[in-house]
Protein backbone atom coordinates (compact mmCIF):
# COMPACT_ATOMS: atom_id res chain seq x y z
CA UNK A 1 0.00 0.00 0.00
CA UNK A 2 1.37 3.41 -1.00
CA UNK A 3 1.52 6.18 1.58
CA UNK A 4 -0.49 9.33 0.89
CA UNK A 5 1.73 12.39 1.01
CA UNK A 6 0.34 15.88 1.51
CA UNK A 7 1.58 19.35 2.39
CA UNK A 8 0.25 20.77 5.64
CA UNK A 9 1.11 23.80 7.80
CA UNK A 10 4.03 22.96 10.10
CA UNK A 11 2.72 22.20 13.57
CA UNK A 12 5.99 22.32 15.56
CA UNK A 13 7.29 25.72 14.43
CA UNK A 14 10.47 24.39 12.78
CA UNK A 15 9.28 25.63 9.38
CA UNK A 16 6.17 27.04 7.74
CA UNK A 17 5.15 23.86 5.89
CA UNK A 18 5.71 20.13 6.26
CA UNK A 19 5.03 16.98 4.29
CA UNK A 20 2.85 14.48 6.05
CA UNK A 21 3.58 11.71 7.01
CA UNK A 22 7.37 12.25 6.64
CA UNK A 23 7.38 15.43 8.78
CA UNK A 24 10.05 17.05 6.57
CA UNK A 25 9.80 20.81 7.15
CA UNK A 26 10.21 23.70 4.71
CA UNK A 27 10.35 27.48 4.92
CA UNK A 28 8.25 28.01 1.79
CA UNK A 29 5.35 26.23 0.17
CA UNK A 30 7.34 26.12 -3.09
CA UNK A 31 10.14 24.13 -1.41
CA UNK A 32 7.58 21.71 0.03
CA UNK A 33 5.88 21.30 -3.36
CA UNK A 34 9.24 20.64 -5.02
CA UNK A 35 10.09 17.92 -2.49
CA UNK A 36 6.61 16.39 -2.71
CA UNK A 37 6.94 16.30 -6.47
CA UNK A 38 10.17 14.34 -6.07
CA UNK A 39 8.62 11.91 -3.60
CA UNK A 40 5.80 11.16 -6.00
CA UNK A 41 8.03 10.73 -9.05
CA UNK A 42 10.71 8.57 -7.51
CA UNK A 43 13.31 11.26 -8.22
CA UNK A 44 15.01 12.90 -5.26
CA UNK A 45 17.03 16.06 -4.79
CA UNK A 46 20.62 15.06 -4.15
CA UNK A 47 20.23 11.78 -6.03
CA UNK A 48 23.03 10.89 -8.42
CA UNK A 49 22.06 9.53 -11.81
CA UNK A 50 23.80 8.94 -15.14
CA UNK A 51 21.99 11.01 -17.78
CA UNK A 52 22.33 10.37 -21.53
CA UNK A 53 22.63 13.83 -23.14
CA UNK A 54 23.90 12.87 -26.62
CA UNK A 55 22.65 10.38 -29.21
CA UNK A 56 25.76 8.24 -28.73
CA UNK A 57 24.99 8.06 -25.00
CA UNK A 58 21.61 6.56 -25.85
CA UNK A 59 23.12 4.09 -28.31
CA UNK A 60 25.84 2.93 -25.93
CA UNK A 61 23.76 3.15 -22.72
CA UNK A 62 26.20 5.66 -21.25
CA UNK A 63 25.96 9.26 -20.15
CA UNK A 64 27.19 11.87 -17.72
CA UNK A 65 27.07 11.48 -13.95
CA UNK A 66 24.71 14.14 -12.60
CA UNK A 67 23.21 15.17 -9.29
CA UNK A 68 19.59 16.32 -9.08
CA UNK A 69 19.35 19.87 -7.72
CA UNK A 70 15.75 20.90 -8.47
CA UNK A 71 12.55 19.09 -9.42
CA UNK A 72 9.70 20.99 -11.08
CA UNK A 73 6.48 19.92 -12.78
CA UNK A 74 7.95 19.53 -16.27
CA UNK A 75 11.72 19.74 -15.79
CA UNK A 76 14.50 18.58 -13.51
CA UNK A 77 17.68 20.61 -13.07
CA UNK A 78 20.94 18.73 -12.61
CA UNK A 79 24.62 19.50 -12.18
CA UNK A 80 27.08 17.47 -14.24
CA UNK A 81 30.17 15.92 -12.69
CA UNK A 82 33.47 16.97 -14.25
CA UNK A 83 35.92 14.06 -14.31
CA UNK A 84 38.68 16.42 -15.39
CA UNK A 85 38.19 18.75 -12.39
CA UNK A 86 36.89 16.00 -10.08
CA UNK A 87 33.95 18.14 -8.90
CA UNK A 88 30.35 19.06 -9.65
CA UNK A 89 30.01 21.87 -12.21
CA UNK A 90 28.24 25.04 -11.07
CA UNK A 91 25.89 25.25 -14.07
CA UNK A 92 22.40 23.75 -13.87
CA UNK A 93 21.24 21.72 -16.87
CA UNK A 94 17.57 21.28 -17.65
CA UNK A 95 16.32 17.75 -18.30
CA UNK A 96 12.77 16.78 -19.20
CA UNK A 97 11.24 15.28 -16.08
CA UNK A 98 9.15 12.63 -17.86
CA UNK A 99 12.24 11.49 -19.78
CA UNK A 100 14.35 11.29 -16.62
CA UNK A 101 11.67 9.32 -14.74
CA UNK A 102 11.38 6.89 -17.66
CA UNK A 103 15.17 6.64 -17.96
CA UNK A 104 15.55 5.92 -14.25
CA UNK A 105 12.88 3.20 -14.42
CA UNK A 106 14.59 1.65 -17.45
CA UNK A 107 17.99 1.64 -15.71
CA UNK A 108 16.45 0.14 -12.56
CA UNK A 109 14.55 -2.48 -14.55
CA UNK A 110 11.11 -1.17 -13.60
CA UNK A 111 8.40 -2.09 -16.09
CA UNK A 112 5.91 0.77 -16.32
CA UNK A 113 3.89 -0.64 -19.18
CA UNK A 114 5.67 1.18 -22.00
Amino acid sequence: MMEEYKIIPCENGVGEWEISPTHETFDTREEAEQRLSGLLSGLNIGEQIVVPFKPEHHLKNTGVLCIIEQIHDKNVYVRRFSKRNNRWNKELHQVDRAFLEQHKNKVNGVNNGT
